[in-house]
């Protein structure tokens, strides 16, 4: 576009700018760059849900919204003994609502599964939080 304005003043600046905006020139921009980043073999991706980037990556940032880039070599160290306390804290917890899960599931279901007359998803999470506090 430079050229363009250079070799041919603003007006040719301004057509080229019009061109790159239409569907014909964001065609001829994306196989530029698709040339370009195999030549230094490069990917690309979108990464709206997420991802882990190992190699360099071309990538489309904030397509869904806002999101974060963060080195993971600058994370904090999860490895700490405090961290492994709250881990088994969180995991013993997390097994004693999944055993009353099951329990409230085995009290409120028919054995085929289906909910028991005037039983919702709602009545077994009560009945579970309720087993769940008399396992202390």
């Amino acid at each position: 576009m430079a050229g363009a304005t250079a070799g041919g003043g603003p007006a040719a600046g301004t057509a080229m700018a019009a061109f790159l905006r239409s569907p014909a020139g964001q065609r001829v921009v994306d196989a530029g760059l698709d040339a370009q980043m195999r030549k230094l073999n490069l990917e690309e991706g979108e990464f709206a849900t997420g991802g882990l980037v190992m190699d360099p990556t071309l990538a489309l940032i904030g397509e869904d919204g806002p999101e974060l880039v963060i080195p993971v070599s600058g994370l904090p160290d999860l490895t700490t003994s405090k961290t492994k306390i709250k881990s088994k804290l969180k995991q013993a917890a997390d097994n004693k609502m999944s055993k009353a899960l099951t329990m409230a599931n085995e009290q409120l279901r028919t054995k085929s599964g289906k909910y028991r007359k005037g039983v919702t998803q709602k009545d077994i999470m009560r009945r579970a939080h309720k087993l769940r506090r008399k396992m202390k």
